[in-house]
């Protein structure tokens, strides 16, 4: 086959691919603007009328990390999702008895919820998160889900 059978041959295949209409309502293009922006969300609050100290770990093996959170207060925390809609477990620890003069640490294994945007579709953004708060009966602390 010649150049010039070739081109006609791709010009016509050409014509009839943009002739072909797209379905109703479907999106065309190749941005990534729609792709979901999830994030795993949990939120800690305090009801009670003391400063709270705990730590947060994500994953088994990741780094504990500090957090004060005063009186009638609530704090998030999060962690990207990847694309199966997994994030490393989160833990939190804290010191169960209050004015003791020691440290009781006790570690909780904590599961979240989905948070942000989930992409083209009826959805859009979500909140999913789950709250967790502590409470305080005596000198004994204890962190339960809402």
């Amino acid at each position: 086959m010649t150049m010039a059978k070739w081109k006609a041959v791709f010009a016509t295949l050409l014509l009839m691919a943009a002739s072909v209409p797209a379905t109703a309502g479907e999106r065309i293009g190749v941005s990534t603007a729609d792709a979901p922006q999830l994030q795993g969300e949990f939120v800690v609050h305090n009801p009670t009328n003391m400063n709270m100290v705990y730590e947060v770990q994500w994953g088994s093996h990741g780094q504990w990390t500090r957090y004060a959170i005063g009186p009638r207060q609530q704090r998030r925390h999060w962690h990207s999702l990847d694309g199966n809609g997994r994030a490393p477990s989160p833990y939190l620890r804290f010191d169960t008895r209050a004015n003791d003069r020691q440290v009781t640490w006790k570690r909780y294994d904590i599961d979240f919820g989905r948070v942000g945007y989930s992409g083209f579709g009826p959805r859009g953004n979500i909140n999913e998160a789950l709250h967790y708060e502590f409470t305080a009966r005596g000198n004994a602390l204890d962190l339960v889900r809402r």
